[in-house]
């Protein structure tokens, strides 16, 4: 990774901020390498349309082997476009997990002060999938760091997260029916306050 991995870093201490501009300049990196792997796929098709029309079988081998260099770039591209796809999943983990930092928080209190975003990063496709937080495989890789978790609270003792989850199993038995999602949260919530 960039500068974010060459330093031990928990999660709390990691600024959104660094994440951003990691992953600004890394979808930088990233446009540039899909950019000239277009471009090297473009000249394959160019060079060998150009070898179907060739007089000689001179020409042709010509064309071939530059085909084949051409292909040779696309493959090394490629080599380097992996590495920055996943160091950009990572961060956009990362990034869901900062957003929800105060509801984890209060979940399990001092999550973010255990986990190594080291750690994180090795398990980031179980932590984080699309902008969902897996939080079963969260809170077991912090209970695996830390063994003697203060304050560790069952998530489904929390009643509203009880009517919440028993609100999702609703809507899942009945597909058909339409729903007023915001309406039956506001039940179980609370309406929120309207900030002045």
């Amino acid at each position: 990774m960039l500068n974010l991995f060459k330093r031990k870093l928990t999660l709390k201490k990691l600024q959104t901020e660094v994440i951003i501009r990691e992953k600004s300049q890394l979808e930088r990196e990233l446009s540039t390498v899909n950019k000239q792997i277009q471009t090297s796929e473009f000249d394959k098709k160019e060079l060998l349309l150009k070898g179907a029309k060739a007089a000689s079988q001179a020409e042709k081998l010509g064309f071939a082997q530059q085909i084949k260099i051409k292909d040779f770039q696309v493959k090394a591209l490629q080599k380097v476009q992996y590495p920055i796809t996943q160091k950009l999943v990572v961060l956009n983990g990362l990034q869901v997990l900062k957003k929800n930092q105060d509801i984890l928080e209060r979940m399990q209190k001092g999550i973010f002060e255990k986990l190594d975003i080291d750690t994180v990063a090795a398990n980031i496709d179980e932590i984080v999938v699309g902008q969902d937080v897996n939080f079963e495989k969260l809170f077991g890789l912090a209970d695996v760091i830390s063994s003697s978790m203060e304050d560790k609270k069952d998530v489904t003792t929390d009643t509203q997260v009880s009517e919440i989850m028993s609100l999702m199993d609703t809507i899942a038995q009945n597909p058909d029916k339409e729903i007023d999602a915001k309406a039956e949260l506001e039940k179980v919530l609370g309406k929120p306050e309207l900030v002045k």
